[in-house]
């Protein structure tokens, strides 16, 4: 995987499920980073990966490994529009919704802590661009606000559009 969709300018065209010919571009700027970096540069192209969760009352504490992701991670509204929780959703042991209270990230840069209203029992999970995104347009699919910082120092010049890293959709069960 290249990088996920949901930060893309999609159209206004009837159907509103098509990226614009900017964002086609920027998409590709994506490729031919990945390409580099594999073929070129022989860097590997990892998504992050969970390399561990720590559970401390109703707070669940989720590090990666944060594979080709640069630098620390942050929260982006001004990209996204703010998505519930940043793009988290949760369940219980049993599958019943679990509400999340809260989600920040942690002073290491690769940990997100949620914090739910119940505590996070063996089998619950946390779900990540699981859920509808909210004020996106005509996007339809889950979205999130974590991405890595990349982009500030590593930009598409032709359409001046930054080349961040944006957490993928993944489950985290516990």
């Amino acid at each position: 995987m290249t990088t996920p969709f949901h930060f893309l300018d999609y159209s206004s065209d009837s159907t509103g499920i098509h990226v614009t010919s900017k964002s086609t571009a920027w998409f590709g700027a994506y490729g031919g980073l990945a390409f580099k970096r594999q073929y070129i540069d022989r860097v590997a192209w990892d998504v992050p990966t969970v390399s561990g969760t720590e559970t401390v009352g109703n707070t669940l504490y989720v590090t990666y490994d944060p594979g080709r992701m640069a630098g620390p991670w942050v929260i982006d509204t001004d990209t996204i529009a703010e998505q519930p929780n940043y793009g988290w959703t949760a369940v219980d042991d049993v599958g019943s919704e679990k509400t999340i209270t809260d989600v920040w990230l942690c002073g290491d840069g690769h940990t997100i802590a949620i914090k739910s209203d119940s505590p996070w029992v063996a089998g619950s999970e946390a779900r990540y661009m699981q859920s509808p995104a909210v004020n996106m347009g005509t996007y339809e699919g889950g979205a999130g606000n974590i991405r890595d910082t990349q982009g500030d120092h590593l930009v598409y010049h032709r359409i001046n559009k930054p080349l961040h890293n944006w957490l993928p959709l993944h489950t985290v069960t516990v």
